[in-house]
Parts: C-alpha cells; sequence; structure tokens
C-alpha cells in the first residue's frame, strides 16, 4: 500500500516552474523533491556530491551508467552533459518524460523498476559499466523487492553499483522525530499518513554483495544542509577484477 501511495506522490508531482529557477540543474532539484526544509540541496553542493560519487567509484565520461529511480534526472544530467551514455528508469512518467525533454539522447524507461530489470523489453538485457540509484530504496515496499532488485543490477553491472541516500534503520527513530520536530507531529502524522519509508540494516544490505565477492564501501551521507543524510548512507560495490 505504501509503495502504491508514493507513486500516487511523485506521479502527480508539480512539474512546472523552469522558468523561476537560474538553471535546469535547479529546476530539476526542485521537481525531485530535494526543495523541501529538511531536503533542500543546493546546486554546487549537489555538484558536489557527484564528483565525491565519481571520484570513489573512478566514473569517467567514457563509462555507461543506468540510475534506477531517474526521476526528472537531476543526478543524471551532471553525467549527460560529460558526455556519459545514460539510461534512466523511473516509474513516474510525468517525471520521466521531464528528463527525456532535458536529455534527449538518453534512453528513459517508464515503469516499476523490477518489472523492467526482468522483462523482455530491457534493452538486449544489456551491461552497463555503473548501475547507481540515489534516494530511490526507501520507497521500495519491503526487503524481498530491494533483494530482487540487487540481484539484478548485480547481472547487470559491468564494474560497479552505487546505492545512495540510503535510510539507516539505526537511525530511524532520530529520522522521523527531526521531521516532527520541523512541522509538528499532527502535521507530520497528516502529511506522511501512509507514507512509510523503508528503513536499511548496513549490515543486511552490505551483505548482499559481499556474497558475490564485491568489494563493499559503506559511508555516511554527506551533503551540506541536507537533514535528511544527517539519518542516511552509502554504498559503493566494485567487482574484483
Amino acid at each position: 500500500m505504501t509503495h502504491t501511495n508514493w507513486f500516487n506522490i511523485w506521479n502527480n508531482r508539480n512539474i512546472n516552474g523552469l522558468n523561476d529557477h537560474n538553471s535546469i540543474l535547479e529546476f530539476l532539484l526542485a521537481v525531485d523533491g530535494y526543495d523541501t526544509e529538511y531536503a533542500k540541496i543546493e546546486k554546487q553542493d549537489w555538484l558536489n556530491y557527484l564528483q565525491k560519487i565519481s571520484n570513489k567509484l573512478n566514473i569517467n565520461s567514457q563509462h555507461s551508467l543506468l540510475e534506477l529511480g531517474c526521476g526528472a534526472g537531476a543526478f543524471l544530467y551532471p553525467f549527460y552533459q560529460l558526455g556519459n551514455p545514460v539510461v534512466g528508469i523511473d516509474f513516474s512518467e510525468p517525471l520521466a518524460n521531464i528528463a527525456f525533454k532535458i536529455m534527449p539522447k538518453a534512453n528513459i524507461l517508464i515503469g516499476d523498476i523490477l518489472e523492467i530489470l526482468k522483462s523482455d523489453f530491457y534493452p538486449q538485457k544489456k551491461q552497463y559499466d555503473f548501475i547507481l540509484c540515489n534516494t530511490v530504496f526507501q520507497y521500495f515496499p519491503d526487503y524481498s523487492y530491494a533483494e530482487k532488485v540487487i540481484d539484478c543490477i548485480l547481472d547487470l553491472s559491468k564494474i560497479g553499483v552505487g546505492i545512495f541516500d540510503i535510510p539507516d534503520a539505526a537511525k530511524k527513530a532520530q529520522s522521523i522525530n527531526m521531521r516532527k520536530n520541523l512541522m509538528s507531529e499532527l502535521v507530520f502524522e497528516k502529511k506522511y499518513k501512509d507514507l512509510e519509508h523503508l528503513y536499511y540494516e548496513k549490515d543486511w544490505l552490505e551483505s548482499k554483495f559481499l556474497a558475490k565477492k564485491l568489494n563493499v564501501t559503506i559511508e555516511n551521507q554527506d551533503i551540506p544542509n541536507f537533514l535528511n543524510g544527517l539519518y542516511r548512507f552509502n554504498l559503493f560495490a566494485i567487482k574484483s577484477i
């Protein structure tokens, strides 16, 4: 039920206002939800964040990238500008349509992540150098779904995988209290009724990649003034050569 409710939220996201922003990237950040009091990220901080990810995984402009849950494209767009071949999957048609308009040479697929990854429609079961996912695992319905997605991306990635901005199960109570304090408990309960996030145990997530002999690094999220990031972590996994 929660998964369906989040689907409705993102399908009804306000996608107007490009002219109200100083750049395309700032517009994409707003549309992709990084514009709230606890999730606002400035353009330069976002670019610094992506650069850190690139450095950590050794991504260069020749590497092909597949992003799960690409939204309007805030994560992929800077890579697209550098010349990376990019593919995105998202279940929100309005957001995916923006991504395609902003990145006309990209391949943007609309639908459920797992269904697309497992379907014959998926382009020749092509492998990508890196498969990336940012602020999306929290919307999965349960651990079983997440594990199936992980199995797929381990098969489809050539070099490595990056899963970012993952809600930390050990900090769930603090995360919820932070949002309650910002908007009052009454407003919180009304706003997030039937809209739960899925929190992950670091050891559980790490074990899925270690079992396939990948080299795994887990780091706490670190984006300036991004309050949600205080309760989230990033996972980097590289295949052994």
